[in-house]
């Protein structure tokens, strides 16, 4: 060995780079690091076995009281069981027996080692694995039995069976160095209730820093902020029940009792079993309510969890997802659970009526509960009588009720209209499903605490939500940063919305903020027999008397209809053109006819209108292309110095404004068709069942897809003809005449309650185009209704009507079939009516968003306060 004295037989499992030495070397280095496992080497066997350092020396022991390990007054040494993170070691201790010794629990305190009983302990436990498994088994979510199995098979993973089993010890210990733990991290043992007079004496909970909190986190005369913008002051809970997080009958020890006593999460357990023995079985009228939900929660205690001494928890929390309390369901979902919960959650928030310091009662108080159409009926009443809850009887009058989003989906339509957030004013975007955030984690903690004593799974599930808590805190700020750039960019997503009346027919248009504002445009037809009406001399001297401009423009925008139609039919049977079906064919065969007998109208129009492009004309002839591909020499087709050569601007302006309105009618007729498309489709999802209705609205689904997509192609030629007139510019991102896609006709739908997520779907850019707004679509009186079947496709043969069809007559949707079946005031009103639910709903979640916003800011100014005063606190006790 380096020291010249012993050979070099030991070597440090624990330590890096330590160099092989003898015993008394290893001794001397390993002072301040006894429970670092010794390797010894074995001439005999020839190999290294591993030894604690109270053998590598006859009669050896750690020598406690005094840091450079010598005593005069050193007792006998003891064997003693330490549980360290590297192992359980059975060692030798030797207690100082100095005056100023002190007892023995003492020096072992001083040494960083937990004692395992008050009384004469022959074990103990290090401060750093007491910590580990804090940390451990709060991320981790597991049990100290396997914590502690873990630790003997680290000790030895051969014959773990013969290593010393601390479990026992061990859980009684973990338990209380977490209750000291969290008094000493929350301030308890320093004094701090002196600085928070509003919250109860001794309280060991970890509490939100951005809600609000008079005399906290609330500066200036907050009290004074007015009704309209309550949101910025306003406290938001939830509740909500988790069966998870249950606890089994078995025999357990009556006196096992929480070490927190309802200073943290739970209720005063002795207190709140007398509140609930007080109320007797439940009553028949406590879940009266027709929404489904309810029902379901009134049967949770009957069939699931009937071997469970306690079925689960209702836990109250911010909409930070910060739990403010946690109550025990005995037998289901009761609503005196629920009270109990929230009666504690703001108890401990120093809400009350009693409560009046800092104007505290006025901060308003909105809540969410997946059954609150049923629990806010009584509630009132249920704390005014009761003892238990009389504190806060009128407090409670002041709460806004609503019911989660998501849950919110199981309730009649009657709830969805009061109790919905989106439709609050003042909650921002606080959508109440926040509560089920937790449960990811809580349900894990179930899985080992249902097994265990009353008090210890109340102590483990409160570390848990300290634990839970300290990690929102600290991720506020940089959650509340995010939050905040979302609500900025969705707030400004759309421009307030407004209402006017016009005078002549006192009918209210409804503005969406997500739409322009609607204009009245006149319509193809009306401008094509205004052109009659032109006087003779504004007219061009080539551009031909109004009549002959009129037809000519009529003929020509006709041929063009029968162009894109045949083009369409050819492209459909590109594949197999020799395999054309008959209806195909046929229509083939008639349009064809009627566009050669269009094109040699058009011809003898242009001679008249435009006689001087007749050498491009009879030059493009000698092509011979097909008739679906002739140019048919429109002020479009031509370049802008060959308008100008040929003196054909004002013909061109002409065309200019026809393509405008030809654009602005074919956009409305998009809208007409996608808000039928978007009626059909939720109507095949909730009504039609059997093969013949599917195999009918297939036909009626392609049909109405297949209308869609012409009138698209109509606008997007009418787009690209206004490109090359010099109307439009292609590359403007903020055109009024934009490119337009299938999926750009998508649109929220109006026929079916609110869905989840609907704040950030986003209507396609059919619904912002141009000036066309809200207009509803003028549809020619040939053309057929959208949804309707088209005279040219052939139905389907209809099979025999099972019972399952029998059972759903078809709507009106299909029974009225074309367009001379419903009439143009019908239709108006049906599509008014989509407009005007769809209005109401962009302005509730432009609102919501503006309200984010707003409290978002709020939020900020509250956390930055609450962290001043908790420096300032801390500074103050130090």
């Amino acid at each position: 060995c380096s020291c010249g004295q012993g050979k070099r037989l030991v070597q440090c499992q624990d330590c890096l780079f330590y160099e092989t030495s003898c015993q008394d070397c290893f001794i001397k280095q390993h002072r301040s690091m006894p429970l670092h496992w010794a390797r010894v080497w074995d001439p005999t066997h020839g190999f290294y076995r591993r030894h604690d350092i109270s053998l590598l020396r006859e009669g050896h022991a750690i020598q406690l009281g005094h840091d450079d390990g010598v005593c005069s007054n050193a007792q006998t040494p003891v064997k003693f069981i330490i549980t360290h993170s590297n192992g359980v070691h059975g060692t030798r201790l030797s207690f100082c027996g100095c005056f100023t010794g002190g007892h023995r629990i003492k020096q072992l305190m001083h040494a960083k080692l937990f004692p395992g009983s008050a009384i004469e302990p022959i074990s103990a436990f290090s401060f750093s694995v007491l910590r580990e498994y804090d940390l451990h088994t709060l991320q981790a979510k597991f049990g100290a039995y396997d914590y502690c199995l873990s630790l003997r098979r680290l000790t030895n993973n051969v014959f773990t069976h013969l290593v010393n089993d601390p479990y026992q010890t061990f859980m009684r210990v973990a338990r209380f160095w977490r209750y000291l733990e969290s008094k000493v991290r929350l301030g308890q043992v320093h004094g701090i209730d002196k600085f928070f007079p509003h919250r109860p004496s001794g309280f060991l909970m970890l509490y939100c820093p951005a809600c609000s909190d008079p005399g906290v986190n609330m500066r200036g005369e907050w009290w004074r902020t007015p009704g309209f913008l309550r949101h910025l002051i306003q406290k938001r809970v939830t509740y909500d029940g988790n069966h998870q997080a249950n606890q089994f009958w078995k025999n357990t020890d009556p006196f096992d009792k929480s070490l927190a006593d309802g200073l943290a999460y739970f209720p005063q357990a002795t207190k709140y079993l007398e509140f609930l023995k007080s109320l007797g079985h439940i009553s028949p009228d406590e879940y009266a309510a027709h929404c489904n939900h309810v029902k379901v929660i009134a049967n949770q205690g009957r069939i699931q969890n009937q071997n469970c001494a306690k079925t689960g928890v209702v836990n109250t929390q911010c909409d930070h997802v910060f739990v403010m309390a946690t109550a025990d369901m005995q037998n289901g979902e009761r609503y005196a659970n629920v009270d109990a919960s929230s009666h504690h959650a703001f108890q401990s928030y120093g809400f009350g009526d009693d409560q009046t310091d800092n104007h505290r009662g006025l901060v308003p108080i909105a809540d969410s509960y997946d059954s609150n159409c049923s629990y806010r009926v009584n509630k009132n009443g249920r704390f005014a009588s009761s003892t238990y809850l009389a504190d806060q009887k009128e407090f409670v009058t002041r709460f806004e009720h609503g019911i989660p989003d998501l849950h919110i989906k199981g309730h009649i339509d009657d709830c969805i209209v009061v109790f919905g957030h989106p439709y609050h004013w003042c909650v921002g975007h606080f959508h109440g499903e926040t509560a089920e955030y937790y449960w990811v984690e809580l349900n894990q903690v179930g899985g080992y605490t249902r097994q265990m004593n009353d008090g210890h799974r109340e102590d483990t599930i409160i570390a848990h939500h300290n634990d839970w808590n300290w990690r929102k805190t600290r991720d506020r700020l940089c959650q509340l940063s995010q939050a905040d750039h979302r609500a900025a960019d969705w707030s400004h997503m759309s421009r307030a919305p407004t209402q006017e009346t016009l005078p002549s027919e006192r009918k209210l248009v409804w503005v969406s903020p997500y739409h322009r504002r609607p204009q009245a445009t006149p319509s193809l037809q009306v401008l094509l027999g205004g052109l009659a009406k032109v006087s003779e001399g504004t007219a061009s001297k080539y551009s031909g008397n109004a009549t002959s401009v009129e037809i000519f423009f009529r003929k020509a925008f006709d041929a063009e209809r029968l162009q894109r139609e045949i083009r369409e039919i050819k492209r459909r049977n590109k594949n197999n053109p020799g395999s054309m079906s008959f209806s195909d064919a046929e229509e083939l065969r008639g349009r064809d006819a009627r566009l050669r007998k269009a094109l040699e109208d058009l011809c003898v129009c242009r001679r008249e209108i435009m006689p001087q492009i007749a050498p491009i004309v009879t030059a493009a002839a000698q092509k011979r292309a097909a008739p679906e591909d002739e140019t048919l020499f429109l002020p479009s087709d031509l370049s802008a110095d060959e308008r100008v050569k040929f003196q054909l601007c004002v013909l061109a302006n002409q065309e200019v404004s026809l393509r405008q309105a030809q654009a602005e009618e074919e956009i409305n007729k998009v809208k007409t068709v996608a808000k039928s498309i978007s009626s059909l489709l939720q109507f095949r999802a909730k009504n039609i069942r059997g093969q013949d209705p599917k195999t009918r609205l297939e036909h009626q689904t392609a049909n109405a897809f297949a209308k869609r997509d012409r009138h698209i192609t109509s606008y997007n030629h009418a787009r690209q003809a206004l490109i090359r007139l010099g109307d439009v510019d292609p590359h403007d991102p903020n055109s009024s005449y934009p490119f337009l896609r299938p999926e750009d006709t998508h649109r929220l739908p109006v026929d079916i309650k609110r869905r989840t997520g609907d704040s950030k779907r986003r209507d396609g850019l059919l619904w912002t185009i141009g000036a066309a707004g809200d207009v509803l679509a003028t549809v020619e009186p040939g053309d057929d209704l959208p949804v309707g079947v088209d005279e040219d496709i052939s139905p389907a043969s209809l099979v025999t009507p099972t019972q399952m069809t029998q059972r759903i007559s078809d709507s009106w949707l299909w029974a009225r079939g074309t367009r001379n079946k419903m009439s143009d005031r019908e239709l108006e009103a049906w599509e008014e009516e989509g407009d005007r639910v769809q209005w109401f709903r962009a302005e509730a979640e432009m609102y919501r968003w503006m309200e984010q916003f707003e409290l978002k800011h709020a939020e900020f100014e509250r956390t930055i306060a609450h962290f001043r005063t908790m420096s300032s606190t801390w500074s103050s006790l130090a």
